[in-house]
């Protein structure tokens, strides 16, 4: 593949990405106006089936609780908020920040790991103490 074709394949994938990004972003803030002002809300499919709660069982309620400033309120409803916010926020700028040549301190898995074993952990915690 030539130089110039590498370019064009990686501009297209940029694109993709911010289209796809923009479209979730889009989605995400209409599902939250429609909790703000007309108190709607998907219930969740896992604890519907198992009367367990998932690691996201309301993390929209959270969402709606920080449109108000109302820290302790969104805490309450998933502690798992910061966690989750800090985790999207390192991987759009993962994503969209322009990658430098290899330097030699790419974090590489471990923060995907570690987020998965954060999420297990709560997800484990919140069933057994009902939190």
């Amino acid at each position: 593949m030539a130089n110039g074709e590498h370019k064009v394949s990686s501009v297209i994938k940029d694109r993709k990405a911010a289209l796809t990004a923009a479209f979730l972003l889009a989605a995400v803030l209409l599902y939250l106006a429609a909790g703000v002002f007309f108190d709607f809300y998907i219930p969740c499919p896992f604890r519907t089936l198992t009367g367990l709660r998932c690691p996201g069982c309301g993390l929209s309620h959270a969402a709606v609780c920080l449109t108000h400033f109302d820290l302790a309120g969104a805490f309450r409803e998933n502690a798992l908020f910061v966690p989750i916010y800090a985790y999207l926020i390192y991987t759009f700028i993962k994503i969209f920040i322009p990658k430098k040549p290899h330097t030699g301190h790419d974090a590489g898995m471990w923060p995907d790991l570690i987020f998965l074993v954060i999420i297990i952990f709560w997800w484990i915690i919140r069933n057994i103490y009902g939190i």
